[in-house]
Protein backbone atom coordinates (compact mmCIF):
# COMPACT_ATOMS: atom_id res chain seq x y z
CA UNK A 1 0.00 0.00 0.00
CA UNK A 2 1.11 3.58 -0.71
CA UNK A 3 3.45 4.90 1.77
CA UNK A 4 4.09 1.07 3.20
CA UNK A 5 7.81 -0.36 3.44
CA UNK A 6 8.89 -3.51 1.88
CA UNK A 7 11.03 -5.63 4.43
CA UNK A 8 13.52 -8.21 2.88
CA UNK A 9 15.39 -10.23 6.13
CA UNK A 10 18.28 -12.61 4.36
CA UNK A 11 20.23 -14.01 7.21
CA UNK A 12 23.59 -15.75 6.50
CA UNK A 13 25.81 -18.13 8.56
CA UNK A 14 28.80 -16.37 10.48
CA UNK A 15 31.55 -18.58 7.72
CA UNK A 16 29.88 -16.58 4.59
CA UNK A 17 32.95 -14.54 3.47
CA UNK A 18 33.06 -12.30 -0.06
CA UNK A 19 30.47 -14.00 -1.67
CA UNK A 20 28.14 -13.32 -4.38
CA UNK A 21 24.15 -13.21 -3.39
CA UNK A 22 21.96 -13.97 -6.10
CA UNK A 23 18.66 -12.82 -3.99
CA UNK A 24 16.07 -10.68 -6.47
CA UNK A 25 12.83 -9.28 -5.74
CA UNK A 26 10.55 -8.42 -8.55
CA UNK A 27 7.55 -6.15 -8.43
CA UNK A 28 4.26 -6.10 -10.79
CA UNK A 29 1.67 -3.20 -10.43
CA UNK A 30 -1.42 -2.96 -11.44
CA UNK A 31 -4.80 -1.18 -11.18
CA UNK A 32 -6.79 -3.81 -10.19
CA UNK A 33 -7.98 -3.67 -6.76
CA UNK A 34 -6.05 -6.50 -4.30
CA UNK A 35 -6.81 -8.49 -1.48
CA UNK A 36 -4.38 -8.37 1.84
CA UNK A 37 -2.79 -11.28 1.89
CA UNK A 38 -0.13 -12.09 4.51
CA UNK A 39 3.08 -15.12 4.44
CA UNK A 40 2.81 -16.60 7.95
CA UNK A 41 4.25 -19.44 9.64
CA UNK A 42 1.39 -20.70 11.68
CA UNK A 43 3.23 -23.82 11.62
CA UNK A 44 6.38 -22.75 13.84
CA UNK A 45 8.65 -23.60 16.72
CA UNK A 46 8.31 -20.52 19.05
CA UNK A 47 4.72 -19.70 20.01
CA UNK A 48 2.77 -23.04 18.16
CA UNK A 49 5.20 -26.09 19.45
CA UNK A 50 2.84 -28.41 21.82
CA UNK A 51 6.28 -30.21 23.02
CA UNK A 52 8.83 -28.27 22.91
CA UNK A 53 11.44 -26.51 23.09
CA UNK A 54 13.06 -27.42 19.80
CA UNK A 55 16.00 -29.33 21.12
CA UNK A 56 17.27 -32.30 19.56
CA UNK A 57 19.80 -34.65 21.62
CA UNK A 58 22.88 -35.96 20.54
CA UNK A 59 22.21 -39.49 19.04
CA UNK A 60 18.69 -39.55 18.75
CA UNK A 61 15.55 -38.92 16.86
CA UNK A 62 12.86 -36.39 17.86
CA UNK A 63 9.17 -35.52 17.36
CA UNK A 64 7.22 -32.27 17.32
CA UNK A 65 3.84 -31.35 17.38
CA UNK A 66 2.81 -27.71 16.37
CA UNK A 67 -1.20 -26.57 17.06
CA UNK A 68 -2.33 -23.24 16.05
CA UNK A 69 -6.28 -22.96 16.11
CA UNK A 70 -8.33 -20.14 13.79
CA UNK A 71 -10.05 -17.40 15.45
CA UNK A 72 -11.22 -16.59 11.60
CA UNK A 73 -12.36 -18.32 8.29
CA UNK A 74 -9.48 -17.98 6.22
CA UNK A 75 -8.53 -19.03 2.68
CA UNK A 76 -5.09 -20.61 1.56
CA UNK A 77 -3.06 -19.62 -1.35
CA UNK A 78 0.12 -21.73 -0.91
CA UNK A 79 2.44 -22.88 1.61
CA UNK A 80 6.16 -23.29 2.47
CA UNK A 81 7.66 -25.83 4.57
CA UNK A 82 11.00 -25.32 6.08
CA UNK A 83 13.76 -27.19 8.18
CA UNK A 84 17.29 -27.38 8.39
CA UNK A 85 19.67 -30.65 8.02
CA UNK A 86 18.39 -32.88 10.77
CA UNK A 87 15.33 -32.50 10.16
CA UNK A 88 14.18 -35.69 8.00
CA UNK A 89 9.94 -35.57 7.43
CA UNK A 90 7.55 -32.54 8.11
CA UNK A 91 3.61 -32.33 7.37
CA UNK A 92 1.06 -30.09 7.81
CA UNK A 93 -3.12 -30.57 7.78
CA UNK A 94 -6.03 -28.87 9.08
CA UNK A 95 -8.40 -30.65 11.90
CA UNK A 96 -12.20 -29.26 12.04
CA UNK A 97 -14.09 -31.81 14.38
CA UNK A 98 -13.71 -35.49 13.35
CA UNK A 99 -12.70 -33.88 9.51
CA UNK A 100 -9.28 -33.95 8.40
CA UNK A 101 -7.84 -31.92 5.77
CA UNK A 102 -3.99 -32.43 4.41
CA UNK A 103 -2.47 -29.41 3.54
CA UNK A 104 1.42 -30.54 2.81
CA UNK A 105 3.59 -33.53 3.87
CA UNK A 106 7.48 -34.32 2.74
CA UNK A 107 8.15 -37.56 3.68
CA UNK A 108 11.85 -37.44 2.54
CA UNK A 109 12.78 -33.81 3.39
CA UNK A 110 15.94 -32.69 1.71
CA UNK A 111 17.55 -29.35 2.94
CA UNK A 112 18.78 -28.12 -1.14
CA UNK A 113 15.34 -29.16 -2.63
CA UNK A 114 13.09 -26.85 -0.33
CA UNK A 115 10.59 -24.51 -2.41
CA UNK A 116 6.65 -22.87 -2.17
CA UNK A 117 3.65 -25.38 -3.06
CA UNK A 118 0.57 -23.63 -4.59
CA UNK A 119 -2.86 -24.50 -4.37
CA UNK A 120 -4.33 -25.44 -7.48
CA UNK A 121 -7.61 -24.36 -5.99
CA UNK A 122 -7.15 -22.62 -2.59
CA UNK A 123 -8.23 -24.09 0.75
CA UNK A 124 -10.87 -22.66 2.76
CA UNK A 125 -10.01 -23.87 6.76
CA UNK A 126 -13.20 -22.54 9.04
CA UNK A 127 -12.92 -20.39 11.98
CA UNK A 128 -12.63 -22.79 15.36
CA UNK A 129 -10.45 -25.30 13.30
CA UNK A 130 -7.08 -25.63 13.75
CA UNK A 131 -3.93 -26.30 11.85
CA UNK A 132 -1.49 -29.07 13.23
CA UNK A 133 2.13 -29.37 11.98
CA UNK A 134 4.59 -32.57 12.74
CA UNK A 135 8.14 -32.61 12.13
CA UNK A 136 10.92 -35.23 12.90
CA UNK A 137 14.41 -34.91 13.17
CA UNK A 138 17.07 -37.31 12.92
CA UNK A 139 20.07 -36.50 15.02
CA UNK A 140 21.98 -39.60 14.25
CA UNK A 141 25.32 -40.97 13.02
CA UNK A 142 23.08 -43.03 10.43
CA UNK A 143 21.78 -39.61 8.82
CA UNK A 144 24.13 -38.67 6.06
CA UNK A 145 23.05 -34.80 5.88
CA UNK A 146 24.13 -34.53 9.80
CA UNK A 147 26.38 -32.14 9.73
CA UNK A 148 27.91 -33.21 13.00
CA UNK A 149 30.16 -35.80 13.29
CA UNK A 150 30.28 -37.04 15.38
CA UNK A 151 26.71 -36.07 16.61
CA UNK A 152 25.90 -33.24 18.92
CA UNK A 153 22.74 -31.49 20.22
CA UNK A 154 20.96 -29.25 18.33
CA UNK A 155 18.77 -26.72 19.36
CA UNK A 156 16.64 -23.75 17.24
CA UNK A 157 18.51 -21.58 15.53
CA UNK A 158 19.22 -19.16 12.23
CA UNK A 159 22.38 -21.42 11.01
CA UNK A 160 22.54 -24.16 8.88
CA UNK A 161 23.60 -26.30 11.69
CA UNK A 162 20.74 -25.12 14.37
CA UNK A 163 17.19 -26.01 13.33
CA UNK A 164 13.73 -24.75 12.65
CA UNK A 165 10.16 -25.82 12.29
CA UNK A 166 8.51 -23.66 10.10
CA UNK A 167 5.37 -24.13 7.32
CA UNK A 168 5.12 -20.60 5.97
CA UNK A 169 1.20 -19.95 4.59
CA UNK A 170 0.10 -17.71 1.82
CA UNK A 171 -3.36 -16.54 4.18
CA UNK A 172 -6.11 -14.40 3.12
CA UNK A 173 -9.77 -13.71 4.99
CA UNK A 174 -12.61 -15.70 3.10
CA UNK A 175 -14.49 -14.37 0.70
CA UNK A 176 -17.49 -16.45 -0.78
CA UNK A 177 -16.34 -17.67 -4.15
CA UNK A 178 -13.02 -18.48 -2.94
CA UNK A 179 -14.01 -22.57 -3.00
CA UNK A 180 -14.38 -22.08 -6.97
CA UNK A 181 -11.08 -20.15 -7.91
CA UNK A 182 -8.53 -21.86 -9.92
CA UNK A 183 -4.84 -20.77 -9.08
CA UNK A 184 -2.82 -23.18 -11.04
CA UNK A 185 -4.25 -23.00 -14.53
CA UNK A 186 -1.86 -25.76 -15.69
CA UNK A 187 -3.57 -28.25 -18.06
CA UNK A 188 -3.66 -32.60 -15.61
CA UNK A 189 -1.96 -34.78 -17.49
CA UNK A 190 -2.46 -38.36 -16.44
CA UNK A 191 0.81 -40.11 -16.03
CA UNK A 192 0.23 -43.38 -15.16
CA UNK A 193 1.91 -44.16 -18.90
CA UNK A 194 4.70 -41.64 -18.99
CA UNK A 195 8.10 -43.54 -18.35
CA UNK A 196 9.35 -41.57 -15.38
CA UNK A 197 13.62 -41.56 -15.61
CA UNK A 198 14.84 -42.19 -12.53
CA UNK A 199 18.07 -39.83 -11.03
CA UNK A 200 21.08 -41.81 -9.88
CA UNK A 201 20.83 -42.32 -5.95
CA UNK A 202 23.72 -39.68 -4.35
CA UNK A 203 24.46 -39.07 -0.55
CA UNK A 204 27.54 -36.63 0.37
CA UNK A 205 28.42 -36.22 3.59
CA UNK A 206 29.46 -34.53 5.67
CA UNK A 207 27.88 -31.32 4.72
CA UNK A 208 28.79 -28.36 5.95
CA UNK A 209 31.98 -29.75 5.91
CA UNK A 210 35.36 -28.57 7.81
CA UNK A 211 37.46 -31.11 6.63
CA UNK A 212 39.27 -31.29 3.77
CA UNK A 213 37.41 -34.32 1.66
CA UNK A 214 34.02 -35.51 1.67
CA UNK A 215 32.34 -38.68 1.09
CA UNK A 216 30.32 -39.89 -2.15
CA UNK A 217 27.86 -42.34 -2.02
CA UNK A 218 26.15 -43.34 -5.25
CA UNK A 219 23.70 -45.86 -6.91
CA UNK A 220 25.89 -45.45 -10.21
CA UNK A 221 29.86 -44.74 -10.17
CA UNK A 222 31.25 -41.02 -10.25
CA UNK A 223 33.36 -40.73 -13.35
CA UNK A 224 34.21 -36.92 -12.54
CA UNK A 225 33.46 -34.00 -11.04
CA UNK A 226 33.67 -30.16 -11.24
CA UNK A 227 33.27 -27.54 -8.11
CA UNK A 228 31.43 -24.28 -9.07
CA UNK A 229 32.00 -21.17 -6.76
CA UNK A 230 29.26 -18.93 -6.52
CA UNK A 231 29.94 -16.78 -9.42
CA UNK A 232 29.94 -19.74 -11.42
CA UNK A 233 33.89 -20.25 -12.07
CA UNK A 234 34.79 -23.82 -12.56
CA UNK A 235 37.64 -23.76 -9.56
CA UNK A 236 38.29 -27.62 -9.47
CA UNK A 237 37.55 -30.63 -11.03
CA UNK A 238 39.12 -34.56 -11.08
CA UNK A 239 38.39 -38.10 -10.87
CA UNK A 240 36.84 -39.17 -7.34
CA UNK A 241 39.35 -41.51 -5.33
CA UNK A 242 37.20 -45.19 -4.64
CA UNK A 243 37.85 -46.56 -1.09
CA UNK A 244 37.56 -50.14 -1.30
CA UNK A 245 37.64 -50.68 2.87
CA UNK A 246 34.77 -48.06 2.59
CA UNK A 247 32.65 -48.82 -0.10
CA UNK A 248 32.51 -45.24 -1.32
CA UNK A 249 34.24 -42.59 -2.98
CA UNK A 250 36.39 -39.17 -1.88
CA UNK A 251 36.30 -35.79 -3.49
CA UNK A 252 38.72 -33.61 -2.09
CA UNK A 253 38.30 -30.10 -1.18
CA UNK A 254 41.87 -29.15 0.25
CA UNK A 255 43.13 -25.42 -0.21
CA UNK A 256 38.81 -24.42 -1.02
CA UNK A 257 38.17 -20.98 0.85
CA UNK A 258 34.94 -21.32 3.31
CA UNK A 259 31.64 -20.89 1.62
CA UNK A 260 29.05 -22.17 -0.84
CA UNK A 261 29.41 -24.30 -3.96
CA UNK A 262 27.65 -26.02 -6.47
CA UNK A 263 29.24 -29.42 -6.93
CA UNK A 264 28.77 -31.38 -10.22
CA UNK A 265 28.88 -35.02 -10.79
CA UNK A 266 29.19 -37.04 -13.68
CA UNK A 267 28.20 -41.09 -13.30
CA UNK A 268 29.27 -43.64 -15.72
CA UNK A 269 25.09 -44.07 -17.24
CA UNK A 270 25.88 -40.89 -18.57
CA UNK A 271 23.78 -39.16 -16.10
CA UNK A 272 24.87 -35.80 -14.23
CA UNK A 273 23.16 -34.41 -11.12
CA UNK A 274 24.77 -30.86 -9.14
CA UNK A 275 24.38 -31.05 -5.84
CA UNK A 276 25.23 -27.58 -2.83
CA UNK A 277 28.50 -27.91 -1.14
CA UNK A 278 29.38 -25.93 1.99
CA UNK A 279 32.51 -25.55 2.83
CA UNK A 280 33.03 -23.79 6.52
Amino acid sequence: MKGGSIILQVHYPSYVQNELDSTKVLLKTTTQTLRNMIIAPAVNHTQSLQNGPLYIPADQTKTFISKFPLNNTVTVFAVAPHMHLVGKTIKAFNVNGKDTTPIVSIPNWDFHWQRTYIMRQPLIFLKGSTIWGEGLYDNTAQNPNNPNSPPVAVSAGEGTKDEMMLVYFWIAGFVPGDEFKIVDFTPLKNISKVKVSQKTWVKIYPNPTQGDRVWLESQNPCVAFTLHDAAGRAIKSGLPLYDNQLSGSLINVEGIPTGCYQLRLQFANGQHQTQTLIKQ
